[in-house]
């Protein structure tokens, strides 16, 4: 298993949203073991709702991360911009973020 807490402390250090590993695992939690029917589907709602908020904050990390890097691509020297794209391509498409999504 992991350290769920280690996990929380690393996203809230990196910045990385306010969503916590620990919020998933206790509406998780309720979901499976809630005292009563009721309680359940509401946790089960809760959980909907987490997890697309959480899909949410992904893209928007994943944008920020992509522009960041096209940035970095262009501030680099003509030379360094054909080497980058040369590494990538022999390391295949996996590697090349412009061919990703």
């Amino acid at each position: 298993f992991f350290d769920i807490g280690a996990l929380d402390a690393y996203i809230r250090r990196c910045k990385l949203g306010q969503c916590r590993t620990s919020d998933a695992a206790a509406l998780t939690q309720e979901v499976m073991y809630g005292a009563t029917a009721e309680d359940r589907k509401k946790a089960t709602q809760e959980l909907e709702r987490f997890t697309l908020h959480i899909c949410d904050e992904l893209k928007k990390l994943q944008h920020i991360q992509k522009s960041r890097l096209q940035m970095i691509k262009k501030a680099l020297p003509p030379h360094m911009q054909t080497m980058l794209r040369d590494l990538q391509k022999s390391r295949g498409p996996m590697c090349n973020d412009d061919q990703r999504e």
